[in-house]
């Protein structure tokens, strides 16, 4: 309430009294209605943090059963994936060999051919 609209000193102090008198009846409404709402959100979060548990509990029993099974076909795969990996290691290196061979007799070749033209003084 404003004190600004009192006219005299005792109207001052009545209006004065009188929002003193508002705010304490409202901080007692409002202590009130606080009390309830805590009662009721303590009794709510209990029966959530109940059913959470139940929920981490079953979720956590998915759940390894899922990396269970994951890591098993994971093995698998790995497994199949290193055979094949490595006969095509093998092949490759085999290939890679028989092409080292031609590499080396085609240079033996040129150099052979290049040798006899630069004794014969032509060049291409």
């Amino acid at each position: 309430m404003k004190l600004q609209g009192a006219k005299t000193e005792r109207d001052r102090k009545l209006q004065a009294t009188r929002a003193e008198r508002q705010e304490v009846t409202g901080s007692k409404s409002r202590e009130r209605q606080e009390g309830t709402g805590s009662k009721s959100r303590e009794k709510q979060e209990g029966t959530g943090s109940k059913s959470r548990e139940r929920q981490e509990a079953t979720g956590s029993k998915s759940r390894e059963r899922q990396e269970a099974t994951g890591s098993k076909s994971r093995e698998r795969r790995e497994a199949t994936g290193s055979k094949s990996r490595e006969r095509q290691e093998a092949t490759g290196s085999k290939s890679r060999e028989r092409e080292r061979k031609l590499h080396a007799a085609r240079a033996e070749r040129q150099e052979a051919t290049g040798s006899k033209n630069r004794e014969t003084g032509s060049y291409r």
